[in-house]
């Protein structure tokens, strides 16, 4: 039992250095390429077009590989008579599981960034539907990696749509 307690404290010390690390100030510059997984897309079926340039459907873009902490984000737009009407943004690792539903992550991240996964997620998915404009989409305070990825693959979904 010792060591169970012992593991899982040291599991909490890791995935609290790492959300420390990745939501620790930095200067603004381009992410390397090395450590910043190349978004891609997947191409969707060709919906007739909408009078203000978005075509209805469903719109998909995600990461082409894994992040160092074993997760990958996606975005998904649908566009219902031409405007972004949903917006799906998560991460998910190897076992499909999601990082918004991921307690542990949740745990570790909240007191340090005080912003849960979830709620960060929602208020950029939020902010896209109200503003239906991705320029227009402002980084979330504490999820500022999160952020970046969540804009860089919303406008590929969007071109997409385009």
């Amino acid at each position: 039992m010792k060591n169970v307690k012992v593991l899982a404290l040291v599991m909490v010390l890791i995935l609290s250095i790492g959300v420390l690390a990745a939501c620790s100030a930095k200067p603004a510059a381009a992410p390397a390429p090395a450590t910043e997984p190349a978004p891609t897309t997947e191409p969707a079926p060709a919906p007739a077009p909408a009078a203000d340039g978005l075509k209805d459907g469903v719109y998909k873009a995600e990461q082409d590989k894994f992040d160092d902490y074993g997760w990958k984000g996606f975005v998904e737009v649908e566009v219902k008579e031409g405007k972004i009407a949903t917006v799906k943004f998560d991460y998910v690792n190897k076992d499909n599981a999601l990082k918004s539903q991921d307690a542990a992550y949740k745990a570790a991240m909240e007191p340090v960034s005080k912003i849960a996964p979830d709620k960060a997620f929602a208020a950029l998915q939020t902010a896209l539907v109200e503003k239906q404009d991705v320029t227009a989409v402002t980084v979330v305070a504490g999820a500022t990696m999160s952020s970046n990825d969540f804009l860089a693959l919303a406008k590929l979904a969007v071109e997409q749509a385009k």
